[in-house]
């Protein structure tokens, strides 16, 4: 089912029967959607019972099916926490970065939740205030899972490619240049493997690519380090610049 706010229609709010595979759980590729009719259902979308029960009375007389409204608990969310601290200043400071900068955005699809309900851009990072022995700590925290394999998942492909124990700064530093496991990756099958976070996100700042370290390789520099990788692109100097100076320097 779809629900949406329209303008394009007299009933303000659209609601679509979406008939799917059996094949397709998430019904990513619907064989067909219906627009039903829904009268007295308003003008605006709402997360209430009232709104529930008109969609639920809609969707009973297109399929047929007696359909009633049951109380759910709320599915449990999984996140990945960057940092819990004491100062509030500290993790106002840390959501803020990553918010503004969109500096980390999930893989997973968004689940609905009350605090977001349906959201198109909702903030990546959030903060939650929690008593531990008495003391108050401010958690940083990220994504929006529906289960604890999802959440782990971004985390568990830097493990494999080596990198542990990362801090707050570490992750968001380099996810602010864009470095992805795909940039890893890509690095790593050019002969920079087990790279630190630190030297990934100095070469990504600047904007060195694979495509540069295969370039250098065909103007005769086999294996250029880190250091001199960011110096050269910094400066702008390319590989076929290198070799002709030193091909014909003094």
């Amino acid at each position: 089912m779809e629900i949406e706010d329209s303008t394009d229609t007299d009933e303000k709010v659209v609601v679509r029967l979406l008939r799917c595979r059996g094949t397709d759980p998430r019904c990513d590729h619907p064989r067909s959607r219906t627009v039903l009719r829904t009268p007295g259902l308003g003008k605006t979308l709402e997360l209430d019972d009232r709104f529930a029960a008109g969609v639920l009375s809609a969707v009973a007389k297109a399929t047929g099916q007696k359909l009633s409204l049951k109380p759910a608990p709320a599915p449990p969310l999984y996140t990945i926490q960057l940092l819990a601290a004491r100062e509030q200043k500290r993790a106002d400071e840390l959501a803020s970065r990553i918010n503004k900068d969109r500096s980390y955005v999930h893989k997973g699809d968004y689940v609905f939740n009350a605090n977001c309900g349906p959201c198109n851009n909702p903030p990546e990072a959030k903060i939650e205030a929690a008593k531990l022995e008495g003391a108050t700590l401010h958690r940083v925290f990220v994504g929006n899972y529906e289960s604890p394999r999802d959440a782990r998942a971004d985390l568990a492909e830097l493990a494999r490619l080596g990198y542990r124990n990362l801090n707050a700064d570490d992750i968001t530093g380099a996810y602010a240049v864009g470095v992805r496991e795909n940039y890893i990756r890509d690095m790593a099958s050019v002969g920079y493997g087990r790279l630190t976070l630190e030297q990934l996100t100095e070469l990504r700042a600047v904007g060195v690519m694979p495509s540069d370290v295969q370039r250098y390789r065909r103007a005769g520099f086999t294996q250029v380090d880190v250091d001199k990788l960011v110096q050269l692109k910094s400066l702008g100097i390319s590989p076929e610049e290198l070799k002709a100076s030193q091909d014909y320097g003094p």
